[in-house]
């Protein structure tokens, strides 16, 4: 009888090890969104997750505009002044135009 309770504990720990972290990680996700879609008070489930998304989409579309583009043109303005780059900076953006 020893041997029976023996391997039902093994099968019992062993089914812990598989069931453990899957509920642990569907918990701390759950607890994420949860987190997430409370940071807005707004009464519609989901819809606060959707804002927050929507709102670093837009403000990284932003910075592609306002800061990228400046670097940009800054580094093209720093390739023109340079004799030799210039004139195969000008030549590859012309083919690839």
């Amino acid at each position: 009888m020893a041997f029976t309770y023996r391997r039902l504990l093994t099968y019992f720990f062993r089914g812990l090890l598989f069931v453990v972290p899957i509920a642990l990680t569907v918990y701390v996700i759950v607890l994420t969104l949860q987190f997430l879609d409370g940071i807005l008070p707004i009464p519609i489930p989901g819809i606060g997750i959707l804002i927050i998304l929507a709102s670093v989409t837009f403000l990284g579309f932003l910075a592609s505009i306002f800061i990228t583009k400046p670097l940009f043109e800054m580094f093209e303005k720093a390739f023109f002044r340079i004799p030799l780059i210039n004139i195969l900076y000008t030549s590859i953006k012309d083919l690839l135009s």
